[in-house]
């Protein structure tokens, strides 16, 4: 509750002996409760009460003391000694609400509530009251309704006008609360809490400056103020100046509920003590707990034995950190075994050690546990797996564009506030949900870690991806959390983090749009590494390295033969002795010289063969790669050949070493292995050419051969079978092929990503045989397996939007479509496109994925059709009925499209002509013929109702009509209609839609009338009242409310579209209106709970049972606001002034680009703002309301 309401308190009079030292004793308590000295302030308070038990001021103080530590039971009893004192205390009443509500008992809360208004209706204390219950159950437009109440009966109560302000500022409108701010201030210049509130405004509008003069003033009216010291440290973080922010952030732990922890040891000032125990306590923010764990391998580094304090979801994670001792929950006592030397908060740690982030290491400070972490499967042609995390504001559709850009496969994270979003409003194929296998941060952490980044809001999730070392791309809001300081466009607590800005407050659009951009160049630049990868480990070259590498022991002999200049085959491994042979003596020294750091590497000038062959040696190879070639005898050479055994037996520090051979030197396989002599290698890799005969000779000799199966060196070896290329040689019983050679993951290859999308157009091709044969299951299932294989495959992705499309998943649906056109146009899918995004009023989107159907297929009817209700849509009827006029009878549907438009348009005549086509049930007797406006004297017609009952209620006008030409008419409605219509005039009888009835003449449906009545010409028709009260039914009205009686109808057609209860909660601002809800009593009271307005909107009582009974209810009233609704065309029929809130949509009902009816001249029509918002609408209808209580006023 707010402390500064005005309540009547109980004070000692100035001639009391005791009034000085009670006045003394209150000041005493002010004083410490600015301070933070709760328990002073308590015992001065209970002083005040034993020297004068009647004093209301100090008892309220005291519950409100009460309330704000915690102490809910003790709060109560000081209420209820207050209430003995005074029971109509009006502070003691609302503060027994508040502890009732924190102790679970709502209901009981709202009693009180409901009963003081009851008393003091005219009250603005019990107004904001009741305010502040609602905001705190997260009812904010009742909330707000009842403050701006309040207001309204008293524009100074200046309580009011604070908690407005505030609940603006929680609801993101800034400026508004800036204004509201203002008016407090000029009501009460002397409040720092004013001067605080503005201050957080204007920072969450970057309106640093003028934020910092106001805490200034704040802080110089009273320079204890919680508040503004709070966000004076807010105000340091936005600015950069994080040194600068303990000095006012120590405030925090004199907040109600958040007092420093009594924990065990000392308070840790920072200097060094290793070896002791440490115990870091994080607080509520679990964001920044992770952020703050940043300092926690400095503290173990410099020998701190660390116990950790932590909200229970990080548990599991805290319990996986290296040098971490012991574990405690956060909302648990501290077990008395704990017997720590030092406490310190996390939040203290960037000062006590001195180190702003700038100063700490770069590297990763939370790791994944092994066995938290499990593979994530993606498609093969997948560049970047993409986590997503959307809690704190974002609506998930708005995120699946991400899924339009290739390479990008896209997995929720999200398991805290909107764990199934994922699930239900996109597809596996666009986004999986990996929300089910996470428990806690622990599960979260090892799901990040096989991922390749993460784009988040700014939740725990963003957090724990960066100190786990992902990048992270964070959208941030424009009032944003003061820890992303201001301007920039990284953090200084996550290196690979990057921040992506709100421009505008709540659209998000643009911020996704330059995060996929970003994803797009991060693919680009990804693609570009993975094919370099491949590259690198492709060919001869890379296949000895992948097999040497994985044969290899410690202590081996390598013995490289035909190393070169640059020693390219040797590892840079110092468990090895190495001889390197190089036949270029030139070749050799280079290499001596590269490799005269590596002692265990000896370079030897040697061809080798069999011994004494003349031999010349090029530098470079020819040939096939052959460098050393033999001589005829009697021709000299540059050197001779010699056997590798001699040059072994002329080093026995080499001997007994297991023997491992690169047979370099192209051409003298065979020749080198026979002069091996007694040396047998466990291990060889050599270049297979046709013809050569080393293969063999090797076989012979017991050596089982490999080969890589492609040209990459990667994987498991298969059997060689004589393939020119490397061969692996195995000395048999010895040495066993490894389970895998190349590095441990390398991307897939091209025949890989073919294959995979192969088989997605044969699971393609299956689906869309399940789809002809209707089997929906196994359609899905098929589609679904296709795009796991392949994302962006066409055809899969454009039936699967079809079927997101008909599950009225249309942000998922325009992804598909979207994935579906990547590879090539296809007029069909383009069309689906432009319906969905119609559909989603994203009209210039729309405009551009028609154009290019239309531009493959100008004359198509399907398309001419989805351009006209794109026409429609957006307003142009005439432009939409030319093009349905060009379709003619050729597309189904066509005609009674083009019917709604004339007759929205105002051409009714032309209009109900072609209600002919309009879909309609089939009639109730079907034997009876059709009435084709003939003469009717004397002649029985069954009218049917063939539409919703909003539609019979506006077109019963037409049925007396029947009766003035001769007809005698009975009708057939549903059975709630049935009373109202029974005094209908020109209605013989009356029967419901369940049959038996009665044999007639002639049948006609209820929307036939308009067309058959008007033979031709525009239809006549009747002015309201036609419909009354039936007899024995009278009007239910209060003997004494002056108010103007407003009735509420919400929702309306279309469905999903119309104006929300929360909307029209604006209207109770006003004292002088009462609000009732017309409806099904089944639908108006959990809609009315749900809002929080038990106390704002009547239920009628009894709830009606019909139609009827509710025309009785609105007979009562002076005028309904709302949707199209029946209960709105039912007043609008018994003739009271209706205010239609109508969607931004079309309907032919209501003629596009009038504010009035031909209808109902009673009606006025308020239209929807284009984005989508209806405040403007309800302010215009509160106008109205109070020209009509003027007017009612007399």
């Amino acid at each position: 509750m707010n402390d500064d309401q005005a309540l009547d308190v109980g004070i000692a009079s100035p001639g009391d002996p005791s009034a000085a030292e009670i006045a003394a004793l209150l000041d005493e308590a002010g004083l410490a409760l600015r301070t933070g000295d709760v328990d002073a302030a308590i015992r001065a308070y209970a002083r005040v009460i034993r020297i004068d038990p009647g004093h209301v001021e100090a008892r309220l103080a005291m519950a409100r003391i009460r309330l704000r530590s915690g102490e809910l039971h003790r709060a109560l009893e000081s209420c209820l000694a207050i209430l003995e004192i005074d029971p109509r205390h009006i502070g003691a009443r609302l503060e027994t609400a508040e502890a009732l509500r924190r102790l679970g008992r709502s209901e009981d809360a709202h009693a009180i509530h409901d009963l003081l208004l009851n008393e003091q209706p005219e009250s603005p204390y019990a107004w904001t009251g009741l305010a502040g219950l609602l905001a705190d159950e997260g009812h904010a437009a009742a909330a707000e309704a009842c403050l701006r109440r309040a207001l309204a009966l008293k524009p100074t109560h200046v309580a009011a006008v604070a908690a407005l302000a505030g609940l603006r500022d929680r609801r993101r409108d800034h400026v508004a609360a800036i204004e509201l701010w203002h008016d407090a201030i000029d009501l009460d210049p002397d409040a720092p809490g004013h001067h605080a509130g503005l201050a957080r405004s204007l920072m969450a509008l970057g309106r640093l400056d003028e934020a910092a003069l106001r805490l200034d003033r704040a802080l110089a009216l009273d320079g204890e103020h919680m508040e503004a010291r709070l966000a004076r440290a807010d105000l340091r973080l936005l600015a950069g100046r994080e040194e600068d922010w303990r000095e006012d952030a120590e405030w925090r732990w004199l907040r109600p509920g958040h007092q420093r922890p009594r924990l065990p040891g000392a308070a840790w000032t920072g200097q060094d003590a290793p070896g002791t125990l440490l115990l870091l306590h994080a607080e509520d923010d679990l964001s920044d707990a992770i952020r703050l764990l940043r300092h926690l391998p400095l503290l173990t580094g410099r020998g701190f034995r660390i116990a950790l304090m932590v909200p229970p979801a990080m548990t599991s994670l805290a319990g996986d950190l290296g040098g971490v001792e012991r574990v405690l929950r956060l909302d648990r006592p501290v077990p008395l075994d704990l017997e720590a030397d030092f406490h310190a908060a996390l939040a203290d740690l960037p000062h006590l050690t001195g180190l702003p982030p700038s100063s700490l290491p770069e590297s990763p400070w939370l790791e994944a546990a092994k066995r938290r972490r499990r593979p994530i499967l993606a498609p093969p042609d997948a560049v970047l797996r993409v986590g997503l995390a959307w809690e704190g504001g974002i609506p998930f559709p708005l995120l699946l564009p991400l899924s339009e850009c290739p390479g990008v496969v896209l997995f929720a994270l999200e398991f805290g506030s909107d764990p199934s979003a994922a699930a239900t409003l996109a597809d596996p194929s666009l986004v999986t949900d990996l929300g089910p296998a996470i428990a806690d941060l622990a599960d979260l952490a090892g799901r990040v870690a096989e991922l390749d980044l993460v784009v988040a809001a700014d939740c725990p999730t963003a957090h724990l991806a960066a100190a786990l070392g992902k990048p992270v791309l964070l959208l941030l809001p424009v009032d944003c959390h003061p820890r992303w300081t201001r301007n920039r466009e990284t953090s200084a607590w996550y290196p690979g983090m990057r921040l992506f800005r709100q421009d505008t407050d709540d659209d998000w659009r643009p911020v996704i749009a330059r995060v996929a951009a970003e994803l797009r160049r991060r693919t680009e630049e990804r693609r570009r590494e993975r094919t370099e990868l491949r590259a690198a480990h492709a060919g001869p070259e890379a296949a000895q390295r992948a097999l040497l590498a994985a044969h290899l022991r410690p202590d081996d002999l390598l013995v490289d033969i035909e190393s070169g200049e640059n020693g390219g085959f040797i590892p840079e491994r110092n468990d090895l002795r190495i001889l390197a042979l190089e036949p270029n003596p030139a070749a050799a020294a280079r290499l001596r010289q590269a490799m005269a750091e590596r002692p265990g590497v000896e370079v030897a000038d040697a061809a080798l063969g069999r011994n004494g062959v003349p031999v010349l040696v090029s530098r470079v190879g020819r040939c096939g790669g052959r460098r050393v070639f033999p001589l005829p005898p009697g021709i000299p050479g540059t050197t001779v050949t010699v056997t590798l055994a001699s040059l072994l037996d002329g080093r026995p520090d080499l001997a007994g070493r297991r023997l491992v051979l690169r047979l370099g030197q192209a051409g003298w396989d065979s020749d080198i292995l026979a002069g091996l002599d007694r040396y047998r290698p466990a291990v060889m890799t050599f270049r297979h050419v046709p013809g050569a005969d080393a293969a063999e000779q090797l076989a012979q000799a017991g050596f089982s051969l490999w080969r890589f199966p492609t040209g990459t060196a990667f994987g498991p070896v298969v059997p060689f079978t004589g393939e020119a290329g490397i061969v692996l040689a195995l000395r048999t019983g010895e040495v066993l092929p490894a389970a895998h050679y190349g590095p441990a993951a390398l991307p897939p290859s091209p025949e890989d990503v073919a294959a995979a999308h192969a088989e997605a157009e044969r699971l393609t091709g299956e689906g869309l045989a399940h789809q002809a044969a209707r089997r929906l299951g196994e359609t899905a299932a098929a589609y679904a397996g296709a795009l796991m294989n392949d994302p962006f495959a066409t055809a899969a992705n454009a039936n699967k939007g079809v079927l997101m499309h008909m599950a009225g998943r249309r942000e998922a649906a325009i992804s598909c479509y979207r994935r579906a056109l990547v590879r090539a146009a296809n007029p069909a899918v383009a069309t689906n496109l432009g319906t969905a995004l119609r559909e989603l009023r994203r009209h210039d989107e729309a405009d551009a994925a028609i154009a290019m159907a239309s531009a493959a297929l100008p004359d198509s009817p399907d398309r001419l059709y989805d351009l006209a209700l794109l026409r429609r849509d957006q307003g142009r009827l005439a432009d939409a009925a030319d093009l349905l006029r060009r379709i003619g009878d050729s597309r189904p549907g066509a005609a009674w499209t083009l019917a709604q438009i004339l007759v929205a348009a105002g051409e009714t005549a032309e209009g109900f002509a072609l209600f002919r086509h309009r879909p309609a049930p089939p009639p109730p007797s079907p034997d009876i013929p059709a009435w084709q406006g003939e003469d009717l004297s004397a002649r029985s017609v069954l009218v049917h109702q063939d539409c919703d009952d909003a539609d019979a209620i506006l077109l019963a006008r037409f049925i007396p009509q029947l009766a003035g030409r001769g007809g005698l008419t009975t009708l057939v409605c549903q059975p709630g209609l049935m009373p109202l219509m029974e005094d209908l005039s020109g209605v013989e009888r009356v029967t419901g839609d369940d049959g038996p009835f009665p044999i007639c003449d002639l049948r006609a449906g209820l929307t036939d009338l308009p067309r058959l009545l008007a033979g031709g010409g525009t239809p006549r028709l009747a002015c309201p009242p036609y419909l009354f009260l039936p007899a024995g039914l009278r009007p239910r009205r209060p003997a004494r409310d002056e108010r103007l009686r407003v009735g509420l109808s919400w929702g309306g057609r279309p469905a999903g579209r119309g104006c929300f209860l929360a909307d029209l909660l604006a209207l109770a601002a006003d004292p002088d209106l009462a609000l009732v809800a017309l409806g099904d009593e089944a639908e108006i009271r959990p809609a009315i709970r749900a809002a929080g307005a038990r106390s704002l909107v009547e239920r009628p009582i009894p709830a009606p049972a019909d139609l009827a009974e509710t025309a009785a209810v609105i007979a009562g009233l002076n005028v309904v606001v709302g949707g199209d609704t029946a209960e709105l065309h039912l007043a609008a029929a018994l003739g009271k002034p209706v205010r239609l809130l109508l969607p931004d949509a079309f309907t032919w009902r209501w003629p596009h680009g009038r504010d009035d009816s031909p209808w109902y001249p009673s009606a006025r029509v308020f239209r929807q703002s284009a984005d989508g918002s209806w405040t403007h609408a309800i302010e215009r209808v509160r106008a109205t309301l109070q020209v009509l209580m003027a007017k009612k006023r007399g």
